[in-house]
């Protein structure tokens, strides 16, 4: 859950002290969820764009493709995964991931770091799929307004 990083072990250590004997595994991790969740944060931000998709991409793999409620392909991901030899170094480096030998696959160091990134995924998604516009059949929602624009304006030159 710490990923090594000693800042959250403190807090673990701080939740622990701060609790009646026996906690429950819930309780802890909300816990420690509630009170570290800017440090994740801080972290995927510092990443740059291309260890932020390497990382989507492990997670991409570890759920079999199944990130939220959509699916994604597979095939070939490990390949893609390493040719990213140089940002695998530097993430495992900085306590992001490690390589599971037992099953030839990079995981998280935290589980919770997982879970922000699963998070990004579904900021990626729209919530509420308004309807702008619809005439003639045709629905235009508001991740389709830029694409269409554009195929007007490439239709009206």
């Amino acid at each position: 859950m710490t990923g090594g990083y000693p800042i959250l072990l403190q807090h673990a250590g701080y939740i622990l002290s701060q609790s009646e004997r026996d906690i429950d595994i819930n309780t802890f991790t909300a816990k420690f969820k509630d009170q570290t969740e800017q440090i994740f944060k801080n972290i995927w931000r510092d990443l740059t764009t291309e260890e932020q998709n390497l990382l989507k991409l492990i997670v991409i793999n570890n759920l079999n493709g199944e990130v939220g409620e959509k699916l994604y392909s597979v095939d070939d991901i490990d390949k893609v995964i390493e040719r990213n030899s140089y940002n695998l170094k530097t993430l495992e480096q900085q306590g992001v991931i490690y390589k599971d030998l037992d099953y030839d696959k990079y995981k998280f160091s935290s589980s919770l770091m997982q879970d922000l990134v699963v998070q990004e995924f579904d900021d990626l998604i729209p919530r509420k799929r308004e309807v702008l516009f619809e005439k003639f059949g045709i629905k235009i929602q508001p991740y389709l307004l830029k694409s269409v624009r554009g195929i007007i304006k490439a239709f009206g030159n």
